[in-house]
């Protein structure tokens, strides 16, 4: 419900601008900018499981809101009957970490390579974007420290042109958490967003409501 109300809201902000899309319409107001909205579902599995209708009411939201800035990232362990035609249909880029069978490699990305990969290089994944080839790579961790295995195979790095992009200059930021998250929050503030945007999702009301 929060979810529809924040899609409602902006489209009637966008339609006040006459904008199409959340591009367009920051790029015409200087007064309310909207930073795009991550919905993260973790192991939609268990929520497809305990609220049938809960990941088609999602893929509805993400459709409708993509050009409102809104977007769905949704994980699972058990991949195997989970990713719906409608999943397919609507989510432009699939990524799957090590995974034990082929199957389910070739479930989330079309190809076994997931399957392959050793224990002993852990953050080696496959991307697949629409009309696209598989990509492997090798992702950082923002744990900080260790090595990063497999150099032969395309690096995160490499594969994104470099993340110095979220802080528009200077060097990319190095593994840690603290470091990339220090990175967007200044780029957020060079382009005007507020530190604290206002929660999509209200909190439930109590269950007392006195006079």
């Amino acid at each position: 419900t929060s979810l529809r109300a924040e899609l409602r809201r902006r489209e009637t902000l966008l339609a006040q601008e006459q904008a199409g899309d959340l591009e367009t319409f920051n790029a015409r107001t200087s007064t309310v900018r909207l930073p795009r909205l991550a919905v993260v579902v973790d192991e939609f599995r268990m929520l497809a499981d305990s609220v049938p209708n809960a990941v088609e009411e999602l893929m509805r939201i993400a459709a409708l809101g993509r050009s409102l800035g809104l977007h769905l990232v949704m994980a699972t362990q058990r991949p195997q009957g989970a990713v719906t035609a409608d999943i397919r249909a609507n989510v432009s880029a699939c990524l799957c970490l090590r995974v034990q069978s082929a199957v389910d490699s070739h479930e989330v990305v079309g190809c076994d390579d997931a399957a392959s990969f050793p224990a002993s290089a852990p953050g080696m994944a496959v991307l697949r974007l629409p009309g696209e080839p598989p990509v492997t790579f090798q992702s950082a961790s923002t744990a900080g420290g260790g090595q990063i295995p497999a150099p032969a195979v395309q690096t995160l790095a490499e594969f994104l042109a470099a993340p110095a992009r979220l802080t528009g200059s200077g060097p990319a930021p190095g593994p840690g958490l603290d470091r990339i998250t220090e990175a967007v929050r200044t780029a957020a503030a060079e382009a005007g967003f507020p530190s604290r945007p206002p929660a999509p999702v209200q909190p439930p009301l109590p269950e007392d409501l006195s006079s």
